[in-house]
């Protein structure tokens, strides 16, 4: 088993799925696609998938209507409900005396536990509710977490609109503690356990990301062997295209540009110059090669290689040691300012 990054405390809730009273042809089934693994957006596909979302859908298929998925903010499910914006509000709800005054509920279908997320250095500080009194607690608004934080005698409650944003702001070191529904926790918990750039303690590892960018600019030299098709080219290609995929990420989960920017300019001001070496020593390389197999020169390779090595060395290296510095210890505190 890997060592887990964080230490979790539990109480019990049961997560349910409220229903209007009347049901179109089209049901508008209402949703916060931040809550994975219950709900939440596929990056690659730009559905919504998760938990809940495969409930629905079946249901839906049974009875013989054609879902569609209304993305809103959580606090905003119920007052929907009312307003017939949406049918059906399927988004890891919490069944409450309050809330049951307000919407009727399906049987439970799903139980899990509240839970504390700390740093692993913190584990043995922060054990239950009580020893978190006086301190920072991170929350998502309008859950059961939240309301939960509110019983802690002391306590400075950080709301944040999406559970991403309050784990980012307990890496952030901006506070103690996340409370939020286990299953969510275990799902972030996998998800930072199969990440290659984190230490042990849950932060970034200079040393991880600074081997992770080489191997990514290795790549793009050594796709430089293959001849005619150019392939360093999709490195940069590539990179565009997790740029895009992260904004969009951070668009879905209610987190500001502004935080996003912050997020990769401290460290890509040094990344981008090194894939740029990178990619035009790889397609250098490339023709060089196409040159030798059409023309046959000779004595090119060899030097053509040091001349490889000596960029490699004086200045892709460099540039990845800072970068990697840099998005350790000052990209994680300029995010922390936007958060």
């Amino acid at each position: 088993m890997k060592n887990k990054l964080f230490a979790v405390a539990a109480a019990l809730t049961a997560a349910v799925m409220s229903f209007a009273a009347q049901a179109a042809e089209e049901l508008r089934v209402g949703t916060h696609p931040t809550f994975a693994p219950f709900e939440f957006m596929d990056t690659h596909t730009r559905e919504y998938v998760g938990f809940d979302m495969d409930l629905i859908r079946e249901i839906g298929k049974r009875a013989g209507y054609d879902v569609k998925i209304v993305n809103m903010g959580f606090d905003g499910l119920i007052p929907a409900l009312f307003s017939g914006t949406i049918d059906i509000a399927a988004s890891g709800i919490t069944i409450t005396e309050e809330r049951k005054k307000k919407v009727d509920f399906c049987d439970p279908y799903y139980q899990a536990g509240q839970g504390l997320l700390v740093r692993t250095e913190s584990s043995g500080t922060y054990k239950d509710l009580k020893s978190l009194e006086g301190k920072v607690v991170a929350v998502q608004i309008g859950t059961t977490g939240a309301d939960l934080a509110k019983t802690i005698k002391g306590a400075e409650i950080k709301a944040f609109n999406t559970g991403a944003e309050a784990f980012m702001d307990l890496k952030m070191r901006g506070s103690e503690a996340v409370i939020t529904d286990r299953p969510v926790i275990g799902y972030f918990m996998d998800m930072i356990d199969s990440s290659a750039v984190m230490d042990d303690a849950g932060n970034f590892s200079a040393v991880g990301l600074f081997f992770n960018n080489l191997r990514a600019m290795f790549m793009t030299v050594l796709y430089g062997f293959i001849p005619f098709l150019f392939l360093p080219a999709l490195s940069l290609g590539i990179n565009a295209v997790i740029l895009g995929v992260m904004a969009a990420y951070y668009s879905n989960e209610g987190i500001s540009l502004l935080a996003f920017f912050a997020g990769i300019l401290p460290h890509g001001v040094f990344e981008l110059p090194a894939l740029i070496l990178s990619l035009a020593a790889g397609l250098f390389l490339c023709q060089s090669i196409n040159a030798y197999i059409r023309h046959n020169e000779k004595g090119v390779m060899k030097p053509l290689l040091l001349n490889i090595l000596r960029v490699v060395v004086l200045l892709v290296l460099p540039l990845l040691v800072i970068a990697a510095v840099m998005e350790t210890y000052v990209t994680p505190a300029l995010m922390q300012l936007f958060l």
